[in-house]
Order: C-alpha cells, then sequence, then structure tokens
C-alpha cells in the first residue's frame, strides 16, 4: 500500500493538558480500513514504516521529498498482549519518526479487546436493535478502562504531545481512531509536512492480514479514549 507525497499541518495545535481523558462512546458500525488510509494518500502523507515493510513510491511530479516536521504516530495493538508492550512498540516509533520532538508528534493507538467477531455479530442480532450503552456506562468497560490506563502511561513518557487518543473495539476489522487520525489530518492547516510513522504492515493491513478483506463492519462496541478532536481541527 503507498503513501506519498506531505500534508501541511500548522504550528498553532494546543498542547495535551495531562490527566485529560475523554471518552467517547461510538456508533455501531466501523469505516473501512483501505478507504480510511487512501484519504491520507490523497492529502499527500508521507509514510514511515519501521521495518521497511511498506514500500513508499514518489510521484512523478514531485520534487525531492521534503523532511517532515509533524508526525502521526500510529500503530494496532491487541490489549492482551499487555500495556507493557504498547510502551515498548510506542518507544521505537517515536524514536524513529521524524521529528522526534514530542510537540511535534500525535499518538493513535488502535486496540481491540479480542472479543470474537461472529460472536459480535450474533449477539448485535439477539440486541433486537436496542441502543448500545451510554457513555457513562463506559467506566463498566474493562477495555475502556485498559486504554485509560495506557493513556496515563502514554501522559507519563510524553507530557507535551499534541494529541494522544486509543481506540478500542472488540472487532479486529473496526478502526475508530485510525478514522480520527485522518479527521485530525484532514483538520489542520498546511504550514508543517506531515508524517504517518507505522511499525510496517501489520498496522496498514491490520489484525487479519491478508486472511480477511478489512471491510466496513457493524454491531461494533467501540470508543475513542484521549482527546476530542474537533471536526474543525485546533485553534
Amino acid at each position: 500500500f503507498l503513501l506519498t507525497s506531505y500534508l501541511r499541518v500548522r504550528n498553532t495545535l494546543a498542547l495535551v493538558m495531562p490527566g485529560n481523558i475523554d471518552v467517547r462512546r461510538l456508533p455501531s458500525y466501523s469505516s473501512e480500513r483501505f478507504f480510511l488510509l487512501s484519504e491520507l494518500k490523497v492529502d499527500g502523507v508521507q509514510v514511515k514504516s519501521l521495518d521497511g515493510s511498506v514500500y513508499q513510491e514518489r510521484r512523478s511530479d514531485q520534487a525531492e521529498e521534503v523532511e517532515p516536521t509533524f508526525s502521526l504516530v500510529y500503530m494496532i495493538w491487541r490489549q492482551s498482549s499487555g500495556i507493557a508492550k504498547a510502551l515498548g512498540d510506542l518507544d521505537a516509533l517515536v524514536k524513529g519518526c521524524l521529528p522526534r520532538t514530542p510537540d511535534s508528534i500525535a499518538i493513535f493507538v488502535e486496540s481491540h479487546n479480542d472479543r470474537n467477531p461472529d460472536i459480535a455479530e450474533n449477539q448485535n442480532k439477539e440486541s433486537n436493535g436496542e441502543p448500545p450503552k451510554s457513555e457513562e456506562d463506559a467506566e463498566d468497560v474493562e477495555a475502556v478502562s485498559v486504554a485509560k490506563a495506557l493513556i496515563k502511561r502514554i501522559d507519563e513518557r510524553y507530557p507535551k504531545l499534541r494529541a494522544r487518543v486509543v481506540g478500542v473495539s472488540d472487532h479486529t476489522a473496526a478502526c475508530p481512531v485510525l478514522e480520527e487520525c485522518v479527521n485530525f489530518a484532514k483538520s489542520i492547516a498546511q504550514a508543517q509536512t506531515l508524517q504517518f510513522a507505522i511499525r510496517g504492515e501489520v498496522d496498514m493491513l491490520g489484525l487479519d492480514g491478508k486472511g480477511r478483506e478489512p471491510d466496513a463492519v457493524e454491531g461494533v462496541d467501540q470508543w475513542l479514549v484521549g482527546d476530542r478532536i474537533s471536526p474543525k481541527g485546533w485553534s
């Protein structure tokens, strides 16, 4: 999958206020992963793959690549692997991206709590269209609590990040935080060069890899935990 060119971002982004953790319950349907990635490509975001498994092709009409000055750090995390694993992978991404100063980085973590997708779909049918849990009920969801714990550890490591958001879902095809990352990229003014920093192919294809089409799915329990990113961007 190819991501090319550059996107501009403005210097007036507000820094994260440590300890501010917003929890939002999302609708029970997800966006399609490859469509979201194509939006980044259209917007000209550079891709940085730490393991070199994602090849970036330069457009024929593109001049010499401009060094990025702001990084969107994105990764997929299976919650069962533990917070220490997530932090270790994030450390590697932050060290490998450009620039490396925390105030020029926004972190987006896609987390899955290993619920069986087939079970999730069956339970959705059995719910007879009942509304999803309210945002208040999110405190009772273990996966949301784990995401909040990760946010707190990220704040301890990188207290001056521009943004940090963890997506929580029970379906491996869902990608709520990738959509938030795309919205972030689209909503900020074009004043700096943006980089999309990932570990490798797994963060592009998702946990199902090439074995399953990354289609949009319904009947998903999903939340966004961390910063609330305005559709109009930062001021």
